[in-house]
């Protein structure tokens, strides 16, 4: 599967939607990020329907697609998957920074050093939001507050342990 087949059965989690509505919606969410063309989307979504994850129905000559059961219970395998997937991407991206070669290291810091403060609240603050409003209740919603707020504190740690070392002379850039 796709991540773009991913995000087009996400989005037919809550109720059945036509094809153009859900792409122009991927395209408004990535915000110029990625270019999501037609000659992608759609095939994806008609891999899915011949797949059986999702079906169509035709109401004014529009095509509404909706979750099947087979759709319903591939995500919730996926679901479970997450946290092994998650673990497989941070790994990746260590091993990713181990060998990148220093020129192209050097890019990403230049990346990393002009990112502004404001896009990265406002980014982390509505990501955490969007996903807390999905909570299943107000213990669970603070439960995961709780974990985000030992997770980044530990990070920030680490940031200025490392910030002390360089600043002291430690180690050369």
């Amino acid at each position: 599967m796709s991540p773009l087949q991913l995000l087009i059965l996400l989005q037919l989690t809550r109720e059945p939607k036509y094809g153009y509505e859900m792409l122009k919606s991927l395209r408004d969410d990535f915000d110029g990020v990625w270019d999501l063309k037609t000659g992608s989307f759609y095939p994806a979504l008609r891999s899915l329907e011949s797949k059986g994850f999702i079906e169509s129905k035709t109401k004014e000559d529009t095509d509404f697609f909706s979750l099947t059961e087979k759709g319903e219970g591939l995500l919730v395998r996926m679901a479970e998957r997450f946290e092994e997937e998650y673990k497989f991407a941070d790994m990746y991206f260590k091993v990713l920074m181990k060998w990148m070669h220093p020129s192209m290291r050097q890019r990403v810091m230049k990346i990393v050093r002009s990112l502004s403060m404001e896009d990265i609240e406002v980014d982390m603050y509505s990501n955490v939001q969007r996903f807390l409003v999905e909570a299943e209740d107000r213990d669970s919603a603070l439960e995961a507050l709780d974990v985000l707020k030992k997770m980044l504190r530990k990070r920030l740690d680490t940031v200025e342990r490392l910030y002390e070392e360089y600043s002291d002379g430690g180690r050369q850039t």
